[in-house]
């Protein structure tokens, strides 16, 4: 397996508390050993001692002492006298494209829901008195008329809070199939599963997002039928813009049968075995 000339390292390992109890010695034997595993491209696993010591220009016993204190933090671990760095092998698989493309709508969704509010907002919102200053230079006898409207002023300013979204952002599509779960009677299905995801993603562009209780209503209706008459449901809604799912036209499409639709494998065999039965038809009959 050819070895890659980088390995994914993460910002959260500023924040990681096993880390963090590393010294600065097995911190960067840490690194050092993240490096190696990544050159070595064994999903984690390491070299034999003698290899890294060698290439790390270390000691056999001291590289052994620096192990077994990351092996007590289980930053590595043992496998039939192997060793491995723990979830090594997890961080660096690569995104899918369903995943990037489910990130990159999330920065969006949350760019267009907050707009430029959390970037720009100071840390520490002040409310500024404007109005401590006014009209000093006014004649004597009306400084109180003054300092009431200064006061009353202030006051206003500082009891007026900056308006915020209260309203709580839409699920994201990862997580609301990771909340409600799918029926029982298509949790079999691929083709089901592909396409409930498009449909949310359909909603989600169609400034509808579902909620939690939206897609489990949305599911037990169409728990009420099979499911190619499920699928033609969703189907039918993302080609025509729907909000809603209507499997009863779906149904009624299919002459009203609650019973399974043929799959296209199923319709192309009975396509094949008539055309066999015609063949030998003609056969016989040229033969009479």
């Amino acid at each position: 397996m050819p070895s890659k000339y980088w390995f994914k390292l993460y910002h959260e390992i500023l924040d990681d508390p096993k880390v963090g109890q590393l010294s600065d010695r097995l911190y960067r034997r840490c690194i050092e050993l993240f490096a190696l595993a990544g050159d070595y491209d064994h999903d984690g696993l390491l070299p034999e001692i003698e290899d890294i010591a060698w290439r790390l220009r270390l000691p056999v016993d001291e590289l052994q002492k620096d192990i077994a204190d990351l092996q007590s933090l289980n930053i590595i671990t043992s496998n039939d006298d192997e060793l491995v760095l723990t979830n090594f092998s997890k961080r660096q698989e690569p995104v899918n494209g369903a995943t990037r493309l489910a990130q990159f709508r999330e920065r969006e969704r949350r760019e267009q829901y907050y707009g430029n509010e959390l970037n720009n907002e100071d840390v520490t919102y002040r409310y500024v008195d404007t109005d401590i200053d006014i009209d000093t230079d006014i004649d004597i006898d009306t400084d109180i008329d003054i300092e009431k409207e200064t006061n009353t002023k202030s006051k206003s300013v500082k009891d007026k809070k900056p308006k915020r979204n209260t309203k709580p952002p839409p699920l994201t599509v990862d997580e609301l199939l990771s909340i409600v779960p799918l029926p029982d009677e298509f949790a079999y299905s691929l083709e089901f599963a592909s396409t409930w995801t498009n449909f949310i993603e359909h909603r989600i562009e169609l400034g509808k997002p579902l909620t939690e209780l939206g897609a489990q209503m949305a599911l037990n209706k169409l728990a009420k039928y099979e499911v190619d008459i499920a699928i033609v449901a969703m189907q039918d809604a993302m080609a025509n813009g729907w909000q809603g799912l209507f499997p009863e036209k779906a149904n009624s499409s299919n002459g009203g049968s609650t019973s399974r639709r043929k799959s296209q494998a199923e319709l192309r065999q009975e396509e094949s075995d008539k055309a066999i039965k015609d063949i030998v038809h003609n056969i016989m009959m040229e033969e009479e």
